[in-house]
């Protein structure tokens, strides 16, 4: 569903041009996602015309596309590529939606939160923790409850996000990626190098690491890209030092530390490593 901004009241200016765009995405026109990836120039073919080989591309490309039109895909790790790609061209991408949107929602999409039973079971097995088990079982006692599995696929880590929300732990995002240099090209020729910088950085004493700045750009088969991490510094003073030493002399980033710019500890909470 889409998040709903806080709505002007009839005593505010803008009350009524607010209520405009609300009534004309409530009852306006109606398009498709798919539709609209078309119309922006994004080739939609049926599932059995792409090939093994470009199936995965083909999926980011779409994935991208969706982000542009503020669509966010959640609770898709159970399903293949070509899995993913098929019920988003024969189910998902068909649902109406307003052709109109002048404020700007984002919709979020969770492929197994229909409410029917076989979504509601793969829900539970994939995805649901442990106290959601509970509290379904206490709702609805009388369930067969499946055994937990982690799901067979890691893809929902990397799925584009609005930019309002924080980014992703960082080794997890690294290691479910395809890119074979997920991270600053520049400074880390692999994705390898990346872990292992990142894995420096928690060994160092880093509360935590984040992915920021995601990008997914054509030239690399639309795979997520990302020039950037936020590192949460410990509360610790020698772990603060060994932390900030080890980012200006082995990262060596180009913003916040390296060159004319040094790390210093100015009693932030985190600090920003980019790289050009």
């Amino acid at each position: 569903m889409p998040d709903t901004p806080s709505r002007p009241t009839p005593e505010d200016d803008g009350y009524k041009e607010f209520a405009r765009k609300m009534l004309l995405f409530e009852e306006g026109p109606t398009t498709t996602n798919f539709q609209q990836l078309v119309d922006s120039g994004v080739a939609m073919p049926p599932p059995d015309a792409i090939a093994d080989a470009d199936l995965t591309t083909k999926l980011w490309e779409v994935l991208h596309g969706l982000s542009q039109l503020r669509v966010y895909l959640d609770e898709t790790d159970h399903l293949s590529d070509r899995e993913l790609y098929t019920t988003l061209w024969n189910d998902v991408l068909r649902t109406e939606v307003p052709a109109i949107d002048e404020i700007g929602f984002n919709a979020r999409v969770q492929l197994l939160s229909t409410g029917g039973e076989p979504e509601t079971t793969l829900y539970l097995k994939y995805f649901a923790d442990r106290q959601w088990r509970d509290d379904w079982l206490k709702e609805f006692p009388d369930i067969e409850m499946p055994d937990h599995e982690d799901p067979p696929y890691d893809r929902d880590r990397l799925m584009p996000r609005p930019a309002d929300e924080q980014g992703p732990e960082a080794l997890a995002w690294l290691r479910a990626n395809h890119h074979v240099s997920a991270l600053a090209t520049n400074r880390f020729s692999t994705t390898a190098d990346a872990v292992a910088f990142v894995e420096q950085l928690y060994s160092a004493g880093a509360a935590e690491v984040r992915i920021d700045n995601i990008m997914m750009l054509p030239n690399d088969n639309w795979a997520p890209y990302a020039d950037t991490l936020i590192v949460d510094l410990p509360k610790d003073g020698s772990k603060r030092r060994a932390l900030l030493e080890l980012i200006e002399h082995v990262g060596t980033p180009d913003e916040d530390g390296g060159g004319d710019h040094p790390v210093f500890d100015a009693g932030q909470t985190s600090i920003r490593l980019w790289w050009d």
